[in-house]
């Protein structure tokens, strides 16, 4: 995380608060870090391949094996655009507290996750703790009819698509780092069952609230315009439908073709890492982000 606010913020300068900031935020996950490490060696695990290991309690080891039969089709999905040839070890760690979940993950009780991916492992609530942060929701959801082990496994969908971009982009010599929008836009595509041809989503209306891609290119960005729990649901969505909208019109390619263009080399410490995105995707797209999130707004729009 510390790498990835420095990577950001050695591209434009920064304020005095905006420095003090990144300390404390350092700190915080220099203490999650050790709050992870001490729950993690508290939990059973298993280890069904030299790639994978799952960390779960031992009311989870049911779910555990779950998540790990569904790992394969994940995969195979996953391969057909991003065809990464060796993955690389990835730890799934199940939690079954939700104070530990969020402390170990410094996750704010605003934020509805149930899941993430940070540095080769994701960290994902149980059932239990599922229902608990859907409980503790500021939205007006629907909760009645809710399958919550059917949403842990599209929490791992999500969170395994962000794991197969990093390895693409390693196999690729390629930085790690990419635009957040266009980062979470995959991960909520495959999550979502949006990579099925034949379905057709409803997308909301969001012409008006819509935040601009320039404002959720890095992670300070995304997390300063994501601070409340309906703005987060606002940039989830719009990523997904940039996405979406990119698939069904230049198709699978067109994703691969911007990362390969639109990501630095690893070693390259003087590219700046938004310009160059910005015109991939223009080249690639045949317009600008704006003009394109512009478009797809307006077509989902109740009143056009």
């Amino acid at each position: 995380m510390a790498q990835v606010l420095l990577n950001e913020n050695s591209q434009d300068r920064i304020t005095n608060s905006e420095k003090i900031e990144f300390i404390k935020d350092l700190a915080r996950k220099i203490s999650s870090n050790k709050a992870s490490a001490e729950y993690i060696n508290s939990l059973d695990s298993l280890s069904p391949n030299d790639r994978l290991t799952v960390y779960y309690s031992t009311e989870d080891k049911e779910l555990a094996e779950k998540l790990v039969k569904v790992i394969p089709e994940i995969e195979q999905r996953l391969n057909k655009m991003f065809d990464v040839k060796e993955p690389f070890p990835i730890e799934l760690i199940l939690y079954n507290d939700l104070d530990q979940f969020r402390k170990s993950n410094d996750i704010a009780e605003s934020q509805r996750l149930l899941g993430l991916y940070i540095n080769k492992s994701i960290h994902m609530a149980n059932t239990k703790v599922s229902e608990e942060i859907y409980q503790t929701s500021s939205l007006d959801l629907d909760l009645q009819d809710l399958n919550y082990e059917e949403e842990i496994i599209h929490t791992l969908e999500h969170e395994y698509t962000h794991y197969y971009i990093r390895g693409f982009l390693a196999e690729n010599n390629l930085k790690e780092d990419i635009p957040r929008w266009f980062d979470e836009g995959l991960a909520v595509y495959y999550g979502s069952e949006g990579y099925l041809t034949d379905v057709e989503f409803e997308f909301p209306d969001l012409k008006n609230s819509a935040i601009p891609l320039q404002d959720l290119m890095g992670y300070i960005e995304w997390e300063k315009n994501t601070e409340s729990e309906t703005a987060s649901d606002i940039a989830y969505n719009e990523s997904f439908m940039m996405v979406y909208e990119l698939i069904k019109t230049k198709g699978e390619k067109v994703i691969t073709d911007i990362l390969l263009k639109g990501i630095p080399k690893a070693q390259d410490l003087s590219t700046n890492e938004k310009t160059q995105f910005t015109e991939s995707f223009l080249e690639q797209v045949g317009m600008t982000m704006d003009d394109f999130q512009n478009q797809v707004l307006t077509k989902y729009s109740k009143s056009k």
